[in-house]
């Protein structure tokens, strides 16, 4: 069976309170919030940790430090996909580095991210859910 590898960050600040989120500018799911990543990356980095620096780079123009691949999920919802997320910090402020891929950014909490209508919401939420276990005390 062939699958999309799809690597996604969830950058995060003031100790993994707030997570970075990102209005998609490209279909699937046009017009709504989603945690950042996208396919592809692999093509021309075959290491994953590499990849999903130079991915960080090219979207946000920022360094992606102190990162790590906390889950792996795969997913047969729309198209057979390997989902490998990464959390870590940014070196400095984001900007939009890929507005044909993102029309805005925004910072939330956990929480927040995980109330709004995300797209994938029923691959990523649980995600959320998890890292929110992991990585908040009060969570």
């Amino acid at each position: 069976m062939k699958y999309d590898i799809i690597l996604i960050y969830i950058a995060q600040r003031n100790n993994y309170q707030e997570i970075l989120i990102c209005k998609r500018n490209r279909k699937p799911e046009i017009g709504k919030w989603s945690l950042p990543g996208g396919i592809g990356g692999l093509d021309y980095n075959p290491d994953p940790h590499q990849a999903i620096k130079d991915e960080v780079k090219m979207d946000f123009d920022v360094e992606f430090v102190n990162y790590n691949l906390f889950h792996v999920k795969y997913d047969d919802k729309s198209a057979p996909s390997l989902r490998l997320y990464f959390t870590g910090k940014f070196n400095r402020e984001p900007k939009n580095n890929s507005p044909e891929t993102m029309s805005d950014f925004k910072w939330v909490s956990v929480d927040e991210a995980i109330k709004l209508p995300l797209a994938f919401e029923d691959v990523d939420d649980p995600v959320l859910e998890i890292y929110k276990d992991k990585f908040l005390k009060n969570g």
